[in-house]
């Protein structure tokens, strides 16, 4: 019975021609892929795939997942003051879908509300965090503030090795087909995988899958769920370390009109012209890994040409030293 197999086996690799093949896949494929991953992931959260390399033996995919919002709302009312969170979340939302937590700077002078949110809808989260902003300007009298939301993704890339299936108990230690299933158990998946027009064979000696020359990484990921579905099994696949990105959304809900007043603490003094140099230095000043966006690009413009240059930083220090 084994050297029948093996027979077929040699048949359909003479027929799929496959070693050293470099796979494609087309336009329709790539619409279905990302249902499939994050079906064989059990992941719903990605957002893209981006293949890398194909063939095969393996496939190298950089996947995106969108993560949950994170906004932040910094304001400046000349001192710290002591927010009553109870008024923050009477803005008609459940307050599950966020949650705040606050701290002064005293570096700054600004006061920063962080909102860890539960959901995705990125439109609505934004939404929340400028109606929070306006029921911090109701109560308290703001001399600046702006409101961020960071939409976060994370990526990685993921190798997976679709000739290797293997079966995994339940203390986590696994084992290759080969070894867990016999001769009549494989070739009674074979003829499934056959009946159900799937371009692949498993191997009766390794346990390995072998894929025709014509198969698409479409057709390759329904036969790893399919298996999996069906029988458990799975495929290697080796992944590598998670980057993390950001996309921001700002804006900015209140600047003081005080003509010098670069930093937005509604004073001209020197804190104004070290901020300003630093920015004609190229420098940009953080907030736990913010973008510290109080720089009053409109206050630091001195010499009304639409440009801030070291011409402005002379006048705001003549400015200063006669004040």
């Amino acid at each position: 019975m084994k050297k029948t197999f093996v027979s077929l086996v040699s048949a359909l690799l003479c027929a799929f021609n496959c070693v050293g093949t470099t796979l494609t896949t087309n336009a329709q494929d790539e619409n279905n892929i990302i249902e499939l991953y994050s079906r064989y992931y059990e992941n719903d959260s990605i957002i893209q795939l981006d293949l890398k390399e194909s063939s095969t033996g393996y496939s190298v995919y950089t996947f995106f997942e969108q993560a949950e919002d994170y906004g932040k709302i910094v304001f400046s009312t000349g001192s710290q003051v002591a927010l009553d969170f109870s008024d923050l979340t009477e803005i008609g939302y459940d307050d599950s879908m966020f949650s705040v937590s606050s701290y002064f700077s005293e570096k700054y002078g600004t006061q920063s509300i962080d909102l860890n949110f539960s959901t995705l809808n990125h439109d609505l989260n934004y939404n929340i965090a400028l109606e929070i902003n306006e029921k911090i300007k109701e109560k308290y009298n703001l001399i600046s503030s702006f409101v961020c939301l960071d939409g976060k993704k994370f990526s990685g890339n993921k190798k997976i090795i679709w000739t290797d299936l293997y079966v995994q108990d339940e203390f986590g230690f696994k084992s290759s087909l080969s070894e867990e299933l016999t001769t009549k158990q494989i070739e009674t998946i074979n003829a499934e995988i056959s009946e159900n027009n799937m371009s692949a064979v498993i191997d009766v000696d390794t346990g390995k899958v072998i894929f025709a020359d014509s198969v698409s990484e479409y057709e390759k990921f329904k036969f790893v769920l399919w298996i999996k579905e069906k029988y458990g099994f799975n495929v290697q696949t080796i992944s590598d370390g998670i980057a993390y990105s950001s996309e921001y959304q700002t804006k900015v809900l209140h600047y003081t009109e005080l003509q010098g007043d670069v930093n937005n603490d509604n004073k001209v003094n020197i804190s104004d012209a070290v901020m300003l140099q630093r920015f004609l230095l190229g420098y940009t000043e953080k907030v736990y890994g913010l973008e510290y966006i109080c720089f009053n690009g409109k206050n630091a413009d001195l010499v009304p040409d639409n440009r801030i240059d070291s011409f402005d930083l002379v006048l705001l220090r003549q400015q200063i030293s006669q004040s």
